[in-house]
């Protein structure tokens, strides 16, 4: 590889930290008592407490209508949608991306221990493929690869080694709407569609910007807009929301 990845290490963790941090403020003051709890969430990234100069009201409506499929209902990204934006990218390793990108995942799915391990197993793999991928697809699985890390502290319960945080709100939306307890499907499903639309904003990214100077802007727009997607998966799980795993080739109910 000749090129010079001008994306850094720092970059990538640094935006995976953004992208909790905006979801953090994207569910504060969280009312589980409404009736909607999908508009409810769409409330709290319009009036979440980022400063407008960082993320403009503009910048808040565009992301949540980016998330709109034709009938106007919200879509939560998955890994089909990053493996059908992978495949579209011209990307001379796409086979071994996606390869990488279905053992993390995989390996999220199937996780029944503490975050330390399934952090421990992700560097792993993203070590193995520093050597194996060009810089446009590393800097994608680097990105996959940190939000996971990333969404894992902050979606599993301190029980299993994360912060909390989001375990908490996905528990008050299950006793919200009656449902069980959160499984470790939907937790993971958390996880993969964090790293999903992140990664799927960082192939625009990698592919076009790999060698112009990245404004913040840029990187803000992508942590945000992940963090958006994030948020509408524990309020979309309600309604028995169905990811398909393409490493298996079956689905999988969460």
């Amino acid at each position: 590889m000749t090129e010079e990845n001008t994306i850094s290490d720092e970059m990538i963790t640094q935006l995976a930290l953004e992208h909790n941090r905006y979801l953090s403020l994207m569910i504060a003051n969280f009312n589980y008592e409404a009736t909607d709890l999908i508009d409810e969430f769409e409330n709290r990234v319009i009036n979440a407490n980022i400063d407008l100069n960082e993320l403009s009201l503009s910048d808040r409506y565009n992301i949540l209508a980016r998330f709109k499929d034709t009938n106007g209902e919200y879509k939560i990204p998955t890994q089909v949608d990053l493996i059908v934006a992978i495949n579209n990218a011209n990307l001379s390793d796409k086979a071994k991306l996606t390869n990488y990108v279905n053992i993390l995942s995989n390996k999220v799915l199937t996780n029944t221990d503490n975050y330390t391990s399934l952090a421990q197993f992700i560097d792993s793999i993203k070590n193995i493929a520093s050597t194996d991928l060009n810089n446009q697809s590393l800097v994608i699985f680097k990105s996959y690869a940190e939000t996971l890390k990333a969404s894992g502290y902050f979606w599993y319960p301190e029980s299993r080694g994360g912060s909390g945080v989001g375990y908490i709100h996905m528990e008050a939306i299950s006793n919200a709407t009656a449902k069980p307890k959160p499984t470790n499907g939907k937790i993971a499903a958390a996880l993969i569609s964090d790293a999903s639309s992140l990664s799927i904003g960082m192939i625009g990214v990698a592919v076009f910007g790999m060698f112009t100077p990245l404004g913040p802007a840029v990187l803000i727009g992508v942590a945000a807009e992940a963090a958006v997607g994030s948020g509408f998966t524990p309020v979309r799980n309600i309604y028995n929301f169905i990811m398909y795993m393409i490493i298996t080739d079956n689905y999988v109910y969460l």
